[in-house]
C-alpha cells in the first residue's frame, strides 16, 4: 500500500493538476462570491439590492462573474501547462502558452464575418480536454528536445533569446500534427474532438463522479487512509477535484441563467456536508467527548481543537487524542462521512434539501455559514441534523474509550501502590 500511495501522491502529472486548481482556487473563490452576490439564496434580499442598485447587480457583478466560469478550462488548460512544465524542467511559459495555443485550435470557432469562440467550448464542457491538453503539450515538447529537435544558436546568443528559439520546431512539429489531427476528424469522421471527448471521457467521468456508490466508497476510502496516516484527501482529491469542479461549475451556470441546479455531487456538496470539522466529521467527536467523557486530558484537548475544528482543521483532534491507529475511534471516524454522504444526497434527490448552488466556498468556511452560502436555510438545518447523528455515533464508543482508560488508569495505581 505504501508504494501504491507513494507512486499517487509523487506522479508529476497528478501533482501538476492538484496544483493548478490550487492556484485557481482564489479565482475560483473570487469569481464564486461575484455569483452568490447577483443570487443571494434568499429572495427579500436578493430582490432589494437588484432593484435599488439594478446596474451592479444585473450587469457588472453578472459581467465579472461570466468572466470567471465561462472561461475556466482556458484557466486551466495554462495552469496545467504551467506547473507540469515546471515539474519536468523545460520553460514554463512557453509551454502553457503552446498549450493555450494548441487548445484554441481544437476548439470549434463559430460565425462568417465575425469569428468567436462559443462559451460551450470555453466553460466547464471542456475542463477535461483542458487537462489532457495541459499534460499531453509538455510531454511532446520534452520528448522532442530530448531527441534535440531545437533550434541550436551560438553561445554568444543571449539565453533568453535562445530559450525562445528552442520551441520553434517542437511548435512547428505540432502543428503538423494538430493539422492531421483536424483533417482527419472533420474531412474522414465528420465531427470535431469536442464531440469525441463528450462521448468517451466526459459523460463518462460525470456518470462516475455522480455515481452514489462511487461517492460512497471515496468519502470511506479517505477516512479509512487517514486513520492509517495517510493523507486520504490528498489521494482521491488528485483525481476527482477536476470532475468536482466540472460539476460545481455546472451548478454555477444554471443558477447564473436562473435555472435550477442539476447535479447533488459537487466540490461544495463535499466539502460542507461530509466532514464536518474535518475528515471523520470530528466536531461531533469533540461534542461527544464534552458530553460523555470524564477524562481531563482528552476534554483538555477537545476544548483546544474546538475553535479549529469551527474552520475544519482537526489535526489537535487526529494527532493528539489520537485517532491514527486507534481502533476505539475507527468505526465511528469512517461510518460519519459514509452516513452523512447517503443522507445528504437522498434528502437532495427527494427535494428535502436543495441542491448545491455550486459555489466555491473556502474549505475553512466554518459550519452553518458555510451551509447558507453554498446551499441556503435548508442547507444550515441539514447541516444541525447531521452533526446531531454523527454526535450520537461518537457517543458510545467515547464513552467505552473513556471507562477502558479510567479502568487502566486505576490498574496503574492498584500495581504502583503495590
Amino acid at each position: 500500500m505504501n508504494k501504491i500511495v507513494e507512486r499517487i501522491t509523487k506522479s508529476k502529472a497528478l501533482l501538476a493538476v492538484k496544483d493548478s486548481f490550487l492556484s485557481l482556487n482564489a479565482l475560483t473563490i473570487v469569481g464564486s462570491f461575484f455569483i452568490l452576490a447577483t443570487n443571494i439564496p434568499y429572495n427579500p434580499i436578493n430582490d432589494v439590492l437588484q432593484n435599488n442598485f439594478p446596474v451592479l447587480f444585473k450587469t457588472v457583478l453578472p459581467h465579472m462573474a461570466d468572466s470567471f466560469y465561462l472561461f475556466i478550462s482556458i484557466y486551466v488548460v495554462i495552469s496545467i501547462s504551467y506547473f507540469y512544465s515546471n515539474s519536468l524542467g523545460i520553460l514554463p511559459i512557453q509551454s502553457a502558452l503552446i498549450s493555450f495555443f494548441v487548445y484554441l485550435v481544437l476548439t470549434p470557432f463559430n460565425g462568417v464575418n465575425t469569428i468567436y469562440l462559443s462559451s460551450d467550448y470555453s466553460n466547464s464542457n471542456g475542463i477535461f480536454l483542458a487537462i489532457i491538453v495541459g499534460l499531453i503539450v509538455p510531454r511532446l515538447i520534452k520528448w522532442l528536445l530530448k531527441l534535440n529537435i531545437s533550434v541550436k544558436l551560438p553561445n554568444s546568443v543571449p539565453k533568453d533569446v535562445s530559450d525562445n528559439f528552442s520551441s520553434l520546431i517542437p511548435l512547428l512539429c505540432i502543428c503538423f500534427l494538430l493539422t492531421a489531427v483536424n483533417l482527419t476528424l472533420t474531412n474522414i469522421l465528420d465531427t470535431d474532438i469536442y464531440a469525441i471527448f463528450n462521448t468517451f471521457i466526459d459523460k463518462p467521468l460525470m456518470l462516475f463522479g455522480t455515481n452514489i456508490v462511487i461517492i460512497v466508497l471515496i468519502n470511506f476510502g479517505i477516512s479509512f487512509f487517514w486513520f492509517f496516516g495517510f493523507n486520504g484527501s490528498y489521494i482521491f482529491n488528485s483525481v476527482m477535484k477536476p470532475i468536482y469542479i466540472s460539476l460545481s461549475t455546472q451548478n454555477l451556470e444554471s443558477i447564473s441563467n436562473g435555472e435550477v441546479p442539476k447535479n447533488i455531487v459537487t466540490g461544495t456538496f463535499q466539502s460542507i456536508f461530509i466532514n464536518l470539522g474535518g475528515c471523520g466529521s470530528t466536531l461531533a467527536l469533540i461534542i461527544a467527548i464534552f458530553l460523555v467523557s470524564r477524562n481531563a486530558g482528552i476534554k483538555k484537548i477537545a476544548k483546544i481543537g474546538l475553535i479549529p475544528s469551527l474552520f475544519n482543521i482537526n489535526e489537535p483532534i487526529v494527532y493528539s487524542i489520537p485517532i491514527i491507529l486507534n481502533f476505539k475511534l475507527f468505526i465511528p471516524f469512517v461510518v460519519c462521512p459514509v452516513i452523512n454522504t447517503l443522507i445528504s444526497y437522498f434528502s437532495m434527490k427527494w427535494g428535502l434539501v436543495n441542491m448545491t448552488n455550486g459555489i466555491q466556498l473556502p474549505w475553512t468556511m466554518p459550519i452553518f455559514f458555510s451551509g447558507f452560502l453554498g446551499v441556503g436555510l435548508s442547507g444550515v438545518f441539514l447541516q444541525l441534523f447531521l452533526l446531531s447523528i454523527n454526535t450520537i455515533i461518537y457517543l458510545p464508543f467515547v464513552r467505552k474509550m473513556g471507562k477502558e482508560e479510567a479502568q487502566n488508569e486505576n490498574s496503574l495505581h492498584n500495581n504502583s501502590g503495590l
